[in-house]
């Protein structure tokens, strides 16, 4: 079972073949059973199959048919095209292995009915404006000037425009993108706005070249989305002032004129644009933090496991801190960082290096992606005896955490739990690597600190560090609601 260690982030070197191919395969069979089976339908199966050892786990199995399938030269084309057919939705970390042996992506055929952004389990759609924010990051444009924050003030009825800075929303962006890249099977962008960013940053490039994030066309059929989009603009005009200014919008896109508040159009109509998207592909969406900000303040949200496991995370790091930390820093504001973005943050040594610590993250936290996307199909298709199984885990896991000072004995109850709870051993040791990955994100460093060292990295003024910051305490402090992605 994997674990997380300074050294295993900090490394330089890439993983070797070996490495590599267990490492896929230990993510993708769940069982003994399953990988034997796999294993006996290759050229040569029934010796391949006798050639690895009886009666040993999952983990020990899989590096036993590593060796094996390396030694006879089964791991080409063919074999990496035989596990995406077998696991379409999993095709991005099969690529990812394919190109450690200098393979081409393989591709599987497409099932009946389904879109082209794959196995909408594993999937997210991201908003082009924010991934336009990302690809500026990293190449170092960072943005000094004011943004303006839509606001709604339910009690006048009315909506205005709070002042905030562009690089707040900025270094929003990046942390959400680097928490998604390392929790979501792939990443799904509309590729009719792909260009906003696409060709502009290599490391991005490679995402894109890996299949961990695709431009997808998402529909064909102009009418549907169109209805499903002026409904949704519907619900995000909760004032009569914003009803007004759509009115006008419309006019103004009917007359051909420019919008005549294209602040507006690019929040309110963008926002809606993305959702319908969302909703067609059946995906949760991850909108630019703008357009985030106007959705946390209405009721939108949706049935995904993500974001439900993001938020239970936030609330036990809260109870947390709240025991550790003294009362008098407690009662001041910090910023608070999603774990995932702290702990890359921690170990990139620059913006350059962020997307490597990335992928290194989201190899390690391998298990809880596979039981995110468990807990996703459970919620999809209202499976009560899946759903009560997640649930209690994160019940327990709670008590854990509750009584535990340190992530060592965290461990050592879950270990005890895991043991107990599951009869096969495979099943546990999956379910302990899952455990193990949440006390690790709930135990990380609560993220002001760490952030803030890593913008000094960004040679931002202290003014544009501070408002970097001060961004994730008004949005904190306002919505009282934690950041994530939305739902369909």
């Amino acid at each position: 079972m994997a674990r997380l260690n300074d050294e295993s982030l900090s490394g330089s070197s890439p993983p070797t073949k070996v490495e590599s191919l267990d490492r896929l395969l230990v993510s993708l069979f769940s069982t003994t059973t399953a990988l034997r089976g796999f294993l006996r339908d290759l050229p040569d199966g029934a010796d391949l199959e006798s050639s690895v050892p009886e009666g040993t786990s999952r983990a020990n199995l899989a590096h036993a048919a590593t060796l094996v399938l390396l030694s006879r030269g089964t791991v080409d084309t063919e074999f990496f095209s035989r596990l995406t057919r077998k696991f379409p939705g999993r095709r991005s970390r099969i690529a990812e292995t394919a190109r450690v042996f200098g393979l081409e992506a393989p591709t599987a055929e497409p099932v009946a009915g389904s879109s082209d952004s794959g196995d909408p389990v594993g999937s997210l759609l991201v908003d082009n404006w924010l991934l336009q924010d990302v690809a500026n990051f990293f190449q170092g444009r960072l943005d000094p000037q004011p943004a303006p924050y839509l606001e709604i003030d339910p009690a006048t009825d009315s909506h205005s425009y709070r002042r905030g800075w562009a690089i707040s929303s900025q270094v929003e962006s990046v942390l959400s993108f680097v928490t998604e890249l390392v929790l979501r099977d792939h990443l799904s962008v509309e590729q009719e706005f792909a260009d906003a960013w696409l060709g502009n940053d290599d490391g991005l490039d490679s995402l894109v070249h890996t299949a961990l994030v695709r431009p997808v066309r998402v529909s064909t059929d102009w009418a549907r989305f169109k209805q499903r989009r002026g409904h949704i603009v519907n619900q995000l005009c909760v004032t009569q002032s914003l009803r007004a200014v759509q009115a006008q919008i419309e006019q103004d896109f009917a007359a051909r004129r420019p919008a005549s508040e294209p602040m507006h159009s690019q929040v309110v109509y963008g926002t809606a644009g993305n959702l319908a998207r969302s909703a067609l592909l059946g995906v949760p969406h991850l909108p630019h933090p703008l357009r985030k900000y106007l959705l946390m303040q209405t009721s939108f949200s949706g049935r995904d496991a993500v974001a439900l496991v993001q938020g239970w995370i936030q609330r036990e790091r809260a109870a947390l801190f709240e025991r550790v930390m003294p009362a008098g820093l407690l009662r001041s504001a910090h910023a608070t960082v999603a774990p995932i973005a702290v702990l890359a943050l921690r170990e990139s040594r620059d913006t350059s290096d962020l997307l490597r610590v990335a992928l290194q993250l989201r190899d390690y936290h391998a298990p809880l992606r596979e039981w995110l996307a468990y807990y996703q199909r459970a919620l999809q298709i209202e499976d009560p005896a899946a759903l009560m199984e997640c649930n209690e885990m994160l019940a327990s896991l709670e008590c854990f955490i509750h009584r535990s000072p340190n992530i060592k004995e965290y461990g050592q109850l879950c270990y005890d739990f895991c043991a107990q709870r599951y009869s096969e051993e495979p099943e546990a040791a999956q379910r302990l690597d899952t455990a193990t990955s949440l006390g690790t994100l709930v135990f990380a460093p609560k993220g002001e600190a760490v952030l803030r060292q890593f913008l000094q990295k960004c040679d931002l003024t202290p003014d544009l560090e501070d408002a970097a910051v001060e961004g994730f305490r008004i949005r904190e402090q306002q919505t009282g609601r934690p950041t994530g992605s939305m739902g369909t």
